[in-house]
């Protein structure tokens, strides 16, 4: 159960490590989730409550205190990420067993996170202007798409059931937590290449390494994410059974 991040080396800056945040992110959750599930199931509004005020807390004494532990550097700001994300994690809980929630009531949610995250990106701006950078305002903009996703949950899932939009809906879900960690890998691997060519006219570059990111993380996923249909306990993708023939 890591609380450290592992170290990048100096020719990747870090791509290729620092997506692993996540992973030990999410084993903390992941160890917390019964614990959470049977106190969302008891008291789901004073959890919530409890989780924001904590990483609202925890931000401020990281941002404004002195406290450092070189044993475990940003320990407050790593707690902050369990914290952050447990908001979210109950909130699925709670939306699992509760009634479907209104699109009014989820528009509204929306429109009055738009002022909220001005406000707090103006009152304690987030180091280089990334919202990652801040958990209060990743909060509050998290909360905002989430609200836009659910006041449009009709016709998300109306797109998503159509054939060649629920072919690519699911195979993304289910090759999700790869496609993430080996996306940087591939976007570093592809810059380093395109940077050994001649200069190239404006455009080129930026298309190059869209094309090469994500040819290079389907092949990347191809490989290694096969671990997600094990961890799943579920049969891996089929492959046809026959040719696809196309005419021309």
């Amino acid at each position: 159960l890591p609380f450290n991040d592992p170290h990048g080396s100096v020719w990747e800056a870090g791509w290729l490590a620092q997506p692993l945040w996540y992973v030990r992110c999410l084993l903390w959750l992941l160890v917390l989730s019964p614990l959470l599930y049977r106190a969302a199931r008891r008291a789901p509004r004073l959890l919530i409550a409890v989780l924001v005020a904590a990483t609202l807390a925890l931000e401020i004494v990281y941002r404004n205190g002195t406290w450092h532990d070189d044993a475990v550097p940003n320990a407050l700001w790593r707690a902050g990420d369990i914290s952050l994300y447990a908001v979210f994690l109950v909130l699925g809980f709670v939306h699992s067993r509760s009634d479907e929630v209104a699109p009014g009531r989820a528009f509204t949610a929306a429109l009055l996170a738009v002022p909220l995250a001005v406000g707090v990106a103006l009152v304690a701006r987030p180091q280089d202007g990334i919202v990652n950078n801040s958990h209060i305002l990743h909060l509050v903009v998290g909360g905002g798409w989430l609200a836009v996703a659910l006041a449009l949950r009709a016709p998300i899932a109306a797109l998503a059931s159509k054939g060649g939009a629920s072919a690519v809906v699911r195979g993304i879900g289910r090759r999700s937590l790869s496609i993430y960690l080996w996306h940087t890998a591939a976007v570093i691997t592809t810059w380093h290449l395109v940077v050994r060519l001649a200069p190239l006219p404006r455009g080129v570059h930026s298309v190059l390494l869209g094309l090469g990111t994500v040819a290079g993380t389907l092949a990347l996923v191809a490989v290694v994410g096969r671990v997600e249909d094990l961890a799943a306990r579920r049969a891996p993708l089929a492959l046809p059974r026959r040719p696809i023939l196309v005419r021309v």
